[in-house]
């Protein structure tokens, strides 16, 4: 192999002297250096003021060594091995060419360490390639792509088969299940009115113990309260990397304001490591993207077609790639506070041991499009501002939203990652790290997302919302006693009321009204049942509307909007199509468990 000349001049000054950069952007770049002890060539890329392409190939001529464009040369796959693929990710290598009898390896950076492990590792002389990291990324892709995404997609299933949501019931549930609906059929055959009346009895104890949940968490968010760590002192020097997945699928449109947003992110650009996680047969959103040019610490990540086609799968697909020290979620039409990455980083500081997500308040930029969003924009408020906070502070599982959730990247690896075959991936997550013992906590910072605008489109989300709740609650359920010991008895009736429950309440709701209209006009029960009975289920009934009235209220403050006083007090109308929703959402489950209802996004006339 041919070696270029060695220099002995700093990365800078060889950079200046090719006309690469300004001694403008090396005076930024040096200033930025102080303020946050990354390299230079980082600093430089994530400020856009050098092509990466450009950086690495002076940092070939700087260390003596060839560089060679991967796309153009690729690696020979006989040489690698899937086994070493957490040496190559860590070390930024791969082995490319034998030259002259020598194991030559491509290479980011040649450190004391790779090559440490490179000669320990071949038992012979070995020599080193310069390439650029996205080249690096794309030939590890081609080369173990396939491989990773199979891996990856059964992780959880081998590891845990009884904490995967691919089989929608075991045969144990089913057994139960089917011997459920024949006791319910019998009694009702044989006692009609009493099994209807047992029946209502049972409705009304749930509608009741769900509205008690409900009132209780609104009393301990109002009682404690969300307080968010001071960051003006903090030392900038010792943030970690933080790695920020976005999956996408047929995007295209989104590309350029989900770049801005986050670019906003007021955090290193050199410690931010951004998976643009693209389906790879997705070719107008990897178009999109490239066309945009993003800085460095972008990264696309191509996910090899399989089934099932879910977010949770593709995201753990692109944890591989992972360097960040925490990792969290966006979507395409996300738009987070600006510090809030800082705010997690500072709260894990100051957070016991034990907590290893935090959970970010969501809501809508487009809340005042129409009904249908003001409607939404209430139900978020209640749940990222008062449900959420409540099970906190009661010690109650936290069933994660589908997005701004930080995480402890090595924790999450620990648990198993994302479940790919559960469509609310992170409502079962939050589960699952508290059945291990860790805890989830609200942070205080908003991201903004876009909310639906068409009643479809929000029976498609909510639908899936609705199945995965039902999914989480099946998997959970197949062993009772172990949920109830690892949660212990508040945690375990709170998942009761909080996962299951909703679910249960959503398909009962209608025939509980419906009974109650029959009833009050005389076609049903009413000679038969008790005089108590039918003032019972209006009261229930009553004390639901008022209580989603009330919680809808205390929102308003947020909104600083007499319009939305209008649409809290019409708040209970809004349930009624979750009643639709679970419907869909219970056939789905039936016939199609892992269908992921893509919602489609840029659709909105109000911008962020």
């Amino acid at each position: 192999m041919i070696h270029p000349k060695h220099s002995n001049k700093k990365l800078g000054e060889l950079l200046l002297d090719e006309g690469a950069i300004t001694q403008e952007n090396l005076d930024d770049a040096l200033h930025q250096q102080r303020k946050y002890p990354e390299r230079l060539g980082s600093i430089l890329t994530s400020l856009n003021r050098l092509n990466p392409l450009r950086l690495y190939q002076t940092l070939a001529t700087q260390q003596s060594l060839p560089f060679v464009d991967l796309t153009e040369q690729p690696p020979d796959n006989r040489l690698s091995d899937y086994q070493e693929l957490d040496y190559y990710l860590s070390h930024r290598c791969v082995p490319w060419r034998i030259v002259n009898g020598h194991m030559v390896i491509a290479c980011c950076e040649v450190t004391h360490k790779l090559r440490h492990w490179a000669t320990g590792f071949y038992h012979a002389q070995v020599e080193f390639v310069i390439c650029t990291p996205r080249d690096l990324l794309s030939a590890i892709e081609t080369l173990f792509g396939t491989q990773i995404e199979e891996d990856k997609r059964s992780r959880l299933l081998n590891a845990t088969p009884h904490l995967s949501a691919k089989r929608t019931l075991y045969p144990r549930q089913a057994k139960s299940l089917a011997g459920l609906i024949v006791l319910v059929t019998a009694c009702v055959l044989i006692a009609p009115i009493t099994s209807m009346i047992t029946l209502l009895l049972l409705m009304n104890g749930f509608y009741i113990a769900t509205i008690g949940l409900k009132y209780l968490l609104y009393r301990q968010s109002r009682k404690h309260g969300l307080y968010p760590p001071d960051i003006t002192a903090q030392d900038t020097n010792s943030l970690p990397p933080y790695t920020i997945l976005i999956p996408l699928y047929h995007e295209a449109d989104n590309i350029l304001p989900l770049l801005a947003a986050m670019r906003a992110l007021d955090y290193p650009k050199s410690l931010l490591d951004i998976k643009l996680v693209v389906e790879a047969d997705d070719d107008a959103t990897i178009a999109a993207i490239k066309a945009a040019q993003p800085e460095a610490y972008f990264e696309i990540i191509r996910v090899p077609y399989s089934q099932p086609r879910t977010k949770p799968k593709a995201c753990n697909y692109a944890l591989t790639f992972a360097r960040g020290d925490f990792v969290t979620i966006y979507d395409a039409e996300d738009r987070p506070a600006p510090d809030q990455l800082r705010l997690a980083v500072e709260t894990f500081r100051r957070a016991p041991d034990d907590v290893i997500c935090l959970q970010a308040r969501l809501n809508y930029y487009n809340w005042d499009e129409n009904w249908l969003t003001r409607f939404f924009a209430l139900e978020y408020a209640l749940l990222f501002n008062t449900m959420l906070p409540g099970l906190q502070t009661l010690g109650i599982p936290i069933p994660l939203g589908g997005t701004s959730n930080h995480i402890n990247l090595k924790r999450l690896r620990e648990i198993g990652e994302w479940d790919p075959y559960n469509v609310t991936e992170d409502a079962d997550l939050g589960i699952r790290l508290s059945m291990r013992g860790y805890r989830t906590q609200v942070l205080d910072s908003l991201t903004l997302e876009e909310s639906p605008i068409r009643l479809g489109a929000w029976l498609k989300q909510r639908s899936r919302w609705i199945k995965g709740y039902m999914q989480t609650w099946l998997v959970y359920m197949r062993d009772p006693r172990q949920l109830y010991r690892r949660l212990g008895p508040r945690g375990f009736w709170g998942f009761q009321l909080f996962i299951g429950s909703p679910c249960l309440i959503f398909l009962i709701s209608p025939f509980l009204w419906l009974i109650c209209l029959l009833w009050m006009s005389g076609w049903v029960l009413s000679a038969a049942a008790p005089i108590w009975l039918l003032p019972l289920c209006l009261l229930v009934l009553l004390a639901g509307i008022v209580c989603h009235i009330m919680l809808a209220l205390t929102t308003l403050p947020l909104w600083d909007n007499d319009k939305m006083r209008r649409y809290a007090y019409l708040f209970p109308l809004y349930w009624f199509w979750h009643s639709i929703a679970s419907l869909r959402a219970l056939w789905q489950l039936i016939h199609h468990p892992h269908f992921w209802d893509k919602t489609t996004h840029g659709l909105s006339k109000l911008k962020s």
